[in-house]
C-alpha cells in the first residue's frame, strides 16, 4: 500500500536525546522523523480500525514491513542527498555539483580501507547532509554513475519553526509545578508531504490519525506507488547507497547482509555522516525503547566483488531493500544500489 500523510498543523518529532522536564527546558526537534515514527503511525491506525485489544496489539502487527520512506513536493519524489556527493559556490555565486573519486588510500591513519573518497576541488563546501534532497529523476542519474544538474531542495527552507511554551502539571492536584517550565520546537511544514510504501498491514485507504511526539492530527490518503530506481550494474566496483538510516551490530560497517552470498564483497570506501540517536518510548511496554546509533540517511558504502556477474547478483537481491541489522521492518537501512 502507498500512502501520503500531509500536515494540517504544527508537528514535532522529537530527537533521540533524553528530555526531562526542570532538568531540560528545550526540547529539540528532528527533520525529517525517523522510521520508527511512521511504522507506530500505521499500527496505531490499523490497532484503531480493527479493534484489536492492547495486549495483542503487538503480536498482531509485526508483518508490517515499510518498503520506501520519501518526501513529496508536488509529486516530486525526493531522496536524501548522497554523502559522496559535495555541493559548493562556483565563481561566488553559482552552486556546483561534484562527486567525490575513488582514490588509492595511501595515507597514515585509523581509516584502514584501501580507498578513500577525495575532492578535486580545494574549495569549501556547503554542508547539505541531513538537509539536502534531491528528486527521483536525479537520483536515478546518481546511480547509474551520472553527474545530475545543481537543482538542490533544501528541507529547512519549506520549515517554519514556531516554538510552544508549556509547563508540568501534579496530575493529583491538576495544578502547574514550580521548576517545570518547557519549550517544544514545534514546525509548521509548508507544503512536503511524506510518502510511505509499506506490506503487511492493510488499512483504509484515506482517513486522519495522530503524528509526532505532541499528537497532532494528520491526513493521510492513498497514492498510487512509484517504480523504485533500478540500474545495471556495470563494474565489480559498486555502491549502495542508504535512502533511511540504517542500525548495524558494528557500528558503521554493515555485515548480516554479506552472509546471503557464497562469494566475497570487499567493503573498500565509505561516506558516512554523523550518527543518530534512535530511541523512543514504548507505549505498550511503557518503558524506553533500546538506544541505538544509527549511519543517517544518504551515507554510500563502495564494495568490490570478483566478478560485474557477482555485483549484479548483489544488486538483484538488496536493491530497494532494507540491510538494516535492527529494526529493518520499519523502514531503516532501505538501500539502492549503483554505479561509481
Amino acid at each position: 500500500m502507498n500512502i501520503q500523510i500531509n500536515a494540517l498543523d504544527t508537528l514535532f518529532f522529537k530527537d533521540g536525546k533524553p528530555f526531562s522536564m526542570g532538568e531540560e527546558t528545550w526540547a529539540a526537534s528532528s527533520f525529517p522523523p525517523n522510521p520508527s515514527v511512521f511504522a507506530g503511525f500505521i499500527k496505531t491506525i490499523y490497532i484503531v480500525q480493527n479493534q484489536i485489544l492492547i495486549n495483542e496489539a503487538k503480536q498482531k502487527t509485526q508483518q508490517l514491513q515499510i518498503n520506501l520512506i520519501n518526501l513529496v513536493d508536488d509529486d516530486i519524489i525526493y531522496f536524501p542527498i548522497p554523502a559522496d556527493i559535495i555541493c559548493y559556490k562556483h565563481n561566488l555565486k553559482d552552486l556546483k555539483v561534484e562527486k567525490l573519486e575513488l582514490t588509492k588510500n595511501e595515507t597514515i591513519s585509523n581509516y584502514n580501507l584501501p580507498y578513500i573518497l577525495k575532492s578535486s576541488a580545494n574549495i569549501k563546501t556547503e554542508d547539505l547532509q541531513g538537509d539536502g534532497q534531491i528528486s527521483l529523476a536525479q537520483i536515478k542519474k546518481y546511480l547509474n554513475g551520472e553527474l545530475f544538474d545543481t537543482s538542490i531542495f533544501k528541507i529547512k527552507d519549506f520549515l517554519k519553526s514556531e516554538p510552544k511554551i508549556g509547563i508540568g502539571r501534579n496530575n493529583e492536584t491538576r495544578t502547574s509545578e514550580n521548576g517545570m517550565l518547557y519549550r517544544v520546537g514545534m514546525q509548521r511544514i509548508n507544503k512536503l508531504k511524506f510518502q510511505i510504501n509499506f506490506s503487511g498491514l492493510d488499512i483504509e485507504s484515506n482517513g486522519f490519525n495522530k503524528l509526532g511526539a505532541e499528537g497532532k492530527i494528520v491526513n493521510y490518503y492513498h497514492k498510487p506507488a512509484f517504480v523504485a530506481p533500478k540500474v545495471q550494474i556495470n563494474s565489480n566496483k559498486f555502491k549502495i547507497y542508504l535512502s533511511t538510516p540504517a542500525i548495524f551490530e558494528n557500528g558503521f560497517k554493515p555485515k548480516t547482509f554479506l552472509t546471503d552470498f557464497d562469494f566475497e564483497i570487499k567493503l573498500i570506501a565509505c561516506a558516512i555522516g554523523k550518527p543518530n540517536s534512535i530511541g523512543g518510548f514504548d507505549m505498550l511496554e511503557k518503558q524506553p525503547k533500546n538506544m541505538y546509533k544509527a549511519v543517517p540517511a544518504g551515507s554510500v558504502y563502495y564494495y568490490e566483488t570478483e566478478t560485474i556477474e557477482q555485483a549484479q547478483v548483489v544488486s538483484d537481491k538488496i536493491n530497494s531493500k532494507s540491510i538494516s541489522e535492527h529494526l529493518a521492518n520499519e523502514g531503516y537501512g532501505i538501500c539502492f544500489t549503483g554505479n561509481i
